[in-house]
């Protein structure tokens, strides 16, 4: 009788085992999409600082999926910050994520840099007027302060030669 009673409840914590692995894969079966691959191939390969791989992280960038669409447009700004300073290629991606309503703030916090880097101060103003959030960063109050003394004169004399 105990011996019964023991394999009932093995067999029982079997079965409930058994359950909870087959309704949780679905969590972990992530399909990857054809236009997230140059993401994954940039990512495993950043240590090679060539052109395909800011290629892919652009490709990823401008055409992957949600998650894989943020983190590559991430990567490549941290990447372009770090090394060639290409902040128009920033520019461009980070634009068209929040054209997109990819409202991250670190996107906006790396497209706001990027105008800042090529002294656009033009567009830093109009994005800063765009994208007004109320959950700011102290970065972008330091962009609202530099555009306030920017365009009250203080210092815009120094900073257009």
């Amino acid at each position: 009788m105990l011996k019964l009673k023991f394999l009932f409840r093995q067999k029982n914590k079997y079965a409930l085992i058994s359950a909870l692995i087959f309704f949780s894969l679905p969590l972990y079966s992530y399909e990857i999409s054809y236009n997230d691959k140059p993401y994954f191939d940039a990512i495993s390969n950043l240590e090679l600082n060539n052109s395909n791989i800011k290629e892919n992280l652009i490709y990823s960038a401008l055409n992957g999926s949600g998650a894989i669409r943020i983190q590559a447009a991430l990567t490549l700004s941290e990447l372009e910050f770090k090394n060639s300073g290409d902040y128009k290629v920033i520019s461009e991606v980070c634009h068209r994520l929040l054209d997109d309503d990819y409202t991250d703030i670190v996107i906006l916090e790396y497209l706001l840099d990027s105008y800042f880097m090529q002294e656009d101060y033009e567009n830093l103003l109009i994005t800063l007027d765009r994208y007004k959030s109320g959950n700011t960063s102290l970065k972008i109050k330091y962009y609202r302060f530099f555009i306030s003394l920017y365009k009250s004169k203080s210092i815009s004399k120094y900073y257009r030669d």
